[in-house]
């Protein structure tokens, strides 16, 4: 359950409100999984997995878009996409988040 309310999504931070524009989101980092060697000797990408507390508000000129994942939300996305705005926070896009936890 989460720990702090967040309205109309904004996210408090720094003693700052920050809401993130569509189509990106607000991420709080878990934890980062290592994936394991592929047999050919090659890497396979590393993924990062975090609990969404913001989502943009989803209105590109006058059009409203519904957004796929919901706050609350724990998804999966590639580890190097986005920005960091602290040590556990991150900001998005969409085309980043690769799953979402069922």
């Amino acid at each position: 359950m989460p720990t702090e309310e967040f309205t109309d999504c904004e996210v408090i931070w720094a003693e700052k409100n920050y809401k993130p524009i569509w189509p990106t989101l607000i991420v709080e980092m878990q934890d980062v999984e290592q994936s394991a060697q592929h047999p050919r000797s090659w890497n396979e990408p590393t993924v990062s997995r975090g609990k969404i507390i913001a989502i943009g508000d989803g209105v590109i000129e006058d059009k409203q878009y519904k957004s796929p994942v919901e706050i609350w939300d724990v998804v999966i996305f590639t580890q190097y996409s986005g920005d960091k705005i602290s040590a556990k926070l991150r900001i998005i896009g969409f085309r980043h988040v690769l799953a979402k936890e069922c």
